[in-house]
């Protein structure tokens, strides 16, 4: 077998198994009017989610393009209902969020039961983050990292098969619990109602079914049918921030450069390769794209991925030293 019929195996055999969770809703937020903010994910169908009438699209600044804004009313939270994403077990929430309040308890984001006031789950940004989970037999709360202080916060929450829940806040793990709930961890199963900008638990999404309202901004929501990972987590923050990459952006493409330890993918404005003798932390990142020293670090041994030049630059850059090398000669 050839080196490089064998380093392209690699290559798949490390993607098939980083890609377990699939982005299945992707809403880039960017609209700028409406009632509808439009599903991009490239898996799972058109999931669109609408509001009850308000719309909380005014082509306001988020950190990728427009954001949606809300202001605490309930006829502007998105919701969408699906018999067909009923996730069974793990999935994870990911999101961009800027809070115009530090108390109560403001949901941003929901996945729950359609009809069902007591099986849910609600992430909230009002001072801590906070991870919210009922399932009709008990109740778990716990809190991490404050994101309450007037500037964009990248929030992501895990939910592996067992009871292992993560909160991350800007790429880096910022809470775990592994707490067991009392009536089940199947009993929410099967989550098929997702929401943005308040808690739209119960009946039809309408004035009485839709409490907490959020007070706040909210960009580049995703909904993944699995527990994503660390590395995964500091990709999609340290991406977003690097290179202006969205969810449906490419992430997946260098995580799967990444598992490989080898190739290139393209995400946002940069192309990235494997890298290994990083300083710092699981996502940390520093550089930039333009100086073509961008990096984020995606483990504890220093590796990760760094942006390179793309194939026309470095050719520029080639016949740059070409021509110092004839002048140097003459």
């Amino acid at each position: 077998m050839s080196r490089t019929l064998m380093m392209s195996l690699v290559a798949v055999l490390a993607f098939s198994v980083a890609a377990r969770a699939e982005l299945v809703v992707h809403y880039a937020l960017d609209e700028t009017s409406g009632t509808t903010a439009a599903d991009s994910a490239l898996a799972g169908g058109l999931q669109n989610a609408s509001s009850n009438g308000a719309s909380p699209f005014a082509g306001d600044a988020g950190v990728l393009g427009n954001a949606a804004t809300f202001t605490n009313v309930w006829d502007k939270v998105l919701v969408y209902n699906s018999t067909g994403l009923s996730p069974t077990g793990a999935y994870s929430v990911a999101f961009w969020v800027k809070d115009a309040s530090s108390s109560g308890w403001d949901t941003v984001a929901f996945v729950g039961q359609e009809f069902n006031y007591d099986r849910y789950e609600s992430i909230m940004a009002t001072g801590s983050s906070r991870y919210e989970y009922r399932n009709g037999g008990g109740t778990l709360n716990f809190t991490g990292d404050t994101v309450s202080d007037g500037t964009w916060h990248h929030v992501v929450t895990t939910r592996a098969s067992g009871i292992d829940r993560r909160i991350y806040v800007d790429g880096k793990l910022s809470a775990l619990s592994t707490d067991s709930v009392g009536g089940g961890e199947g009993a929410m199963a099967p989550a098929n109602r997702l929401g943005v900008g308040g808690l739209t638990r119960g009946g039809a999404a309408s004035d009485g079914d839709i409490a907490n309202e959020f007070d706040g901004m909210v960009d580049d929501y995703g909904f993944f049918d699995d527990d994503i990972t660390a590395e995964h987590v500091a990709l999609i923050n340290g991406l977003a921030i690097l290179a202006g990459a969205n969810l449906s952006d490419g992430i997946d493409d260098v995580l799967a450069v990444y598992n490989a330890t080898t190739g290139t993918a393209t995400s946002g404005s940069g192309l990235w390769t494997y890298a290994t003798g990083l300083t710092g932390d699981v996502g940390d990142y520093g550089g930039t794209v333009v100086g073509n020293d961008a990096y984020i670090v995606l483990d504890d041994q220093g590796n990760g991925v760094a942006v390179i030049p793309e194939p026309a630059t470095m050719v520029l850059m080639g016949l740059g030293v070409a021509a110092i090398a004839r002048r140097r000669k003459a």
